[in-house]
Formats: structure tokens, C-alpha cells, sequence
């Protein structure tokens, strides 16, 4: 590390070989390399980029410290592999994208929790490892099963403070639930119904702890499947790994299980 003095602040350049980020202890970067201006209130302006997953990422980062922290800036990445990230979507293609991103708590060790990121993406030369685009179209998405690949995928992403999602595949269904606590206990449940090509059933509900279930976060009526559901996963949409514990595990009850049923 040098430092430089500059007035009231202090000019700083680091580099390693390998840096587990702070705030993202899940990820490390090898040829880690950041530059920017400090003071006491925390880091006003730095620039940071290092190589993960065969690709690079870079941006910019303010943070400010005190009694509650708070760090934002952009995030671009390159030529990484995209299979890292989702490989039950996506299993082969290089990804590049550019977002914003945010996150503050009282303590710096679990910024990530409360981490938002939001921006634009483009995958080349992929692979969708899960969905056969073209048996989808020809059996009206009765079947499905296999792989497509593409020339270039564009998009955009969303991950807001890991909050719960229901899909159906990779479809989104309704809308995000609020924030889940780390070391809370909730409930999940989910119906779903087969239908005739266009009237499937799929909603998910949640609950903290004994509370009973309430109305449905999510739901479809117009749901294409026309078979019962065979597999149920449970993960992140990122390549952060999934910290829990899963018990009391009902299945095929006819109504929604009270606590401690």
C-alpha cells in the first residue's frame, strides 16, 4: 500500500495478488488493484478492478464510515463465465454488464445483506443448459427439457437484499417478498396445479416463524404446464452459496400446513 498526503486527505494505491472483498467475502479477486482519496468520514473517490471466474471486474467505490457504514459506486464486468453465476440457466457463454450497486448496515462485515444491484447484462456465444427454445415452441411449452444455444442474450438484473422469488424455471412469478432477516426462521409454501395448456396454478407463500400463512406473494393462474411438478430447488440467483437449514418438510397435504402440524 502507498499513501500520499493531499491537503486534508490522503491518497492511497493498493494491490495484491489475491483480496477476498470485504464486504463480498464470498468473491476474491487475484490481481487485485485499487487507487482513490480518503478522509476521515471514509473513502470519497476510488477506482478498483481484479481477474475472477477467467474475466475481469472493475468500478468505482465511495464508502462512508461511522456509526452506520454505507458503500456505492458502479461495478462493470467482463469476459467472465457465466455458468459461475447460474448454471442451471445459462450453462456456457461469457458474460459482460455494468450496474449500480449499494449497501449500508452498522456493521461492515454484513454489508452484503443489505446489498442492491441493478443493471444491464449481455451473455455471447451461450448456451441455456435447462430450456429446448425450440421444442417449447413446436409442443405449445408442454415440453421443454434440453438446451438452446444463442448468439448473444441481453437483459437486465435486479438483486435487492435477498429477498424471495418464486419462479417457475426460470420465469419470475409475481413479485419479490420484503427482505429475508439472516437467522430467522420462515416458513415457505407452495401449491401448484396442472392445468389444460393456459389455466396451470403456481403460487408461494411465506411466513416468520409460527405466524399462519396470510395471502400468496406470488401467484400465476395462466401457468402452461399440464403435468404435476416433479422437482422443487431452493438457492440464490448468484453465485453467493445459500447458508440454511430446511426441516420439517411436508409434502402433498391438500391445504397448507399449520405450525408444528
Amino acid at each position: 500500500m502507498q499513501l500520499t498526503p493531499k491537503g486534508g486527505d490522503i491518497g492511497f494505491e493498493i494491490s495484491a495478488g489475491s483480496l477476498a472483498l470485504p464486504f463480498v467475502p464470498a468473491l476474491t479477486l487475484s490481481d487485485f488493484g485499487m487507487k482513490g482519496t480518503a478522509n476521515r468520514g471514509g473513502v470519497v473517490a476510488s477506482e478498483f478492478d481484479g481477474r475472477v471466474f477467467d474475466g475481469v471486474i472493475s468500478g468505482t467505490a465511495k464508502i462512508r464510515w461511522g456509526a452506520n457504514w454505507t458503500v456505492d459506486g458502479d461495478v462493470r464486468a467482463r469476459a467472465l463465465r457465466v455458468a459461475v453465476f447460474a448454471p442451471a440457466l445459462v450453462s456456457e457463454g461469457k458474460v459482460e454488464g455494468r450496474g449500480a450497486y449499494s449497501m449500508s448496515g452498522s456493521v461492515p462485515a454484513n454489508l452484503f445483506e443489505s446489498a442492491k444491484v441493478q443493471g444491464d447484462f449481455k451473455i455471447e456465444k451461450g448456451v441455456l443448459g435447462s430450456f429446448d427454445l425450440t421444442r417449447a415452441l413446436k409442443t405449445g411449452g408442454a415440453q421443454s427439457t434440453g438446451s438452446t444455444a444463442f448468439s448473444e442474450l441481453a437483459g437486465q438484473a435486479v438483486y435487492d437484499k435477498g429477498a424471495l422469488q418464486l419462479r417457475n424455471g426460470t420465469t419470475s412469478i409475481g413479485s419479490q417478498t420484503a427482505p429475508l432477516a439472516v437467522g430467522t426462521v420462515y416458513r415457505i409454501g407452495i401449491h401448484q396445479k396442472s392445468g389444460t395448456g393456459g389455466d396451470a396454478i403456481l403460487e408461494g407463500y411465506l411466513a416468520v416463524g409460527d405466524a399462519p400463512f396470510g395471502a400468496p406473494f406470488a401467484v400465476t393462474t395462466t401457468g402452461p404446464w399440464t403435468t404435476l411438478a416433479s422437482k422443487l430447488q431452493v438457492g440464490t440467483t448468484t453465485s453467493t452459496a445459500l447458508d440454511g437449514i430446511f426441516d420439517d418438510i411436508k409434502l402433498d397435504t391438500g391445504a397448507m400446513p399449520v405450525p408444528n402440524e
